[in-house]
């Protein structure tokens, strides 16, 4: 959407520039024309145009619902990783209430299913998205918790996974990474967390003396499970093989193989 907008704006640059110079040597207008005309289908396209306006109404109502939502502010730099803002869950609810009846006072509103499915979706999880907090007891007394209303922070400890493993390792895909993990492996990322770390640690005074306490034979025994899930075939490997004739190639090159 936004290279689509910017070749529009570009477009209209050029005629202005072309009326500009229309007394001047045509060769000097030469390249404007040119860009021009490769801008012009892309310009006139109606089809185009029209999903250019349904695109920008979509992204208007979704910064006014994040907005009434605190995630992700529209004017933070943070993007997806924005904490959120600190506000009372009644000024919240109230937000939200005011913005799916703003939705539905829309003259669009019956003639446009994306708009339905997502009041649907926002009273369907009303309850969830705006429940009370939890009080619960814990040695240090009774506390109150908040239970999270998205998945948001979920979603950033696995873009921060993922990015460091792609650093790491340079691969796409991290199907062959997860599978290789243990299923109590810790997640480093964690060990920043101060709270996390006295809960893990257990007592103990640092993370050497609480690795001494496990069970060598038990760090074998779950590596060597690990190691017997059977890895991917890569897709090109994939293709080559239904593009054969017959597996009598595979069959050959694997003896060739065991031979040698």
């Amino acid at each position: 959407m936004a290279l689509a907008r910017r070749a529009q704006e570009v477009y209209a640059h050029l005629q202005s520039l072309i009326a500009l110079g229309a007394g001047e040597d045509w060769r000097r207008n030469l390249p404007f024309h040119h860009l021009g005309r490769d801008l012009q289908d892309l310009v006139h396209d109606r089809p185009l145009g029209h999903t250019l306006n349904r695109l920008e109404t979509h992204r208007q109502l979704f910064d006014q619902l994040r907005q009434a939502l605190r995630i992700a502010p529209v004017t933070a730099h943070q993007g997806l990783n924005h904490d959120g803002e600190s506000i009372e869950m009644k000024t919240l609810q109230r937000e939200v209430q005011a913005f799916t009846e703003q939705i539905r006072a829309r003259p669009d509103y019956s003639a446009t299913p994306a708009f339905q499915k997502m009041i649907a979706q926002i009273e369907h999880y009303g309850p969830k998205l705006f429940a009370a907090p939890l009080v619960v007891s814990t040695p240090q007394g009774v506390r109150t918790i908040q239970p999270q209303r998205t998945n948001n922070l979920m979603e950033r400890l696995f873009r921060d996974f993922k990015r460091l493993c792609r650093h790491k390792t340079g691969h796409h895909a991290l199907g062959r990474t997860l599978r290789a993990m243990l299923a109590d492996t810790t997640l480093v990322h964690n060990l920043q967390n101060p709270e996390y770390l006295k809960i893990l640690l257990d007592g103990q005074p640092t993370l050497e003396a609480l690795f001494a306490q496990i069970d060598p034979a038990a760090v074998r025994e779950e590596l060597e499970r690990a190691q017997q899930n059977p890895e991917r075939v890569p897709r090109a490997l994939k293709r080559f093989i239904h593009s054969l004739p017959s597996p009598d190639p595979i069959k050959n090159f694997i003896q060739s193989l065991k031979s040698n």
